[in-house]
């Protein structure tokens, strides 16, 4: 069974400047993909959009 994703270590380590770029990637797709993007300061919403211009992290999609 895999782990559950740590997202606050995982933004620790991006506030930290300590993740490569990869995980970055990883992190902001959770972040979108969870829909968690809004709650989070603008810098995030901000990074996302550049990421997902980018092509980089894919918009979750609504449902219909």
């Amino acid at each position: 069974m895999a782990e559950p994703y740590d997202v606050t270590s995982a933004i620790i380590e991006y506030e930290d400047g300590d993740m490569p770029f990869p995980k970055i990637v990883e992190l902001f797709q959770y972040l979108v993909d969870q829909r968690m993007i809004s709650q989070l300061q603008g810098s995030y919403g901000r990074m996302a959009q550049r990421l997902i211009e980018a092509g980089e992290v894919h918009p979750k999609v609504r449902a219909a």
